[in-house]
């Protein structure tokens, strides 16, 4: 495939894929809401957050990690956490408990980014897929297109063997057999 075809599905993939912008959260998952009230009250009291989460998640993931869930997007999350960790400035943590069907969570979000574009470079396999999946059945239509195809009747009494095989009618290419192949 040409430079100019990667170069065009490239900037294709930009004009749809903006980027998104992320953050870097941690989360507190208790069962109950006034344990979750009880946690905020000791972050605004000053205690740290990780400390508070090693201690009382019961992420099972979440408790080597101080409740770190890394980055992620808007759409990631089931809605109520989503919205609540997305309304939050870095440094931030809920004010008031965020219910969802795992339980009440305590969120702190630690650093909002824009991510960068990926280079070409980065994604030129998967663009390469892209072209690959649309380009073949656009030539194999223009070569159908161009081609003189003849549909050829089998239906009837089989030919002998001296006049074709099934496979000979089926792909054109009836050849007169020598005498002692038959």
């Amino acid at each position: 495939m040409s430079d100019q075809a990667f170069q065009e599905a490239f900037e294709d993939y930009l004009a749809n894929n903006p980027p998104q912008e992320q953050v870097k959260a941690r989360h507190i998952l208790v069962e109950s809401e006034d344990k979750a009230r009880e946690l905020i009250e000791q972050l605004t009291n000053g205690a740290e957050f990780e400390d508070l989460a090693n201690a009382n998640t019961t992420d099972p993931s979440g408790k080597q990690v101080g409740g770190d869930l890394g980055w992620f997007a808007q759409g990631q999350m089931v809605p109520a956490f989503d919205e609540a960790a997305f309304e939050l400035d870095a440094g931030e943590f809920t004010i008031e408990p965020v219910k969802t069907p795992f339980g009440w969570h305590v969120i702190l979000v630690e650093e909002r980014r824009i991510p960068p574009q990926p280079t070409l470079q980065e994604i030129k396999s998967q663009l390469h897929e892209q072209l690959v999946q649309t380009l073949v059945p656009q030539i194999m239509a223009e070569v159908k297109q161009g081609a003189d195809i003849q549909m050829m009747d089998v239906k009837g009494e089989m030919p002998s063997s001296r006049e074709a095989a099934p496979a000979d009618l089926i792909f054109g290419t009836v050849v007169d057999k020598p005498e002692s192949q038959q």
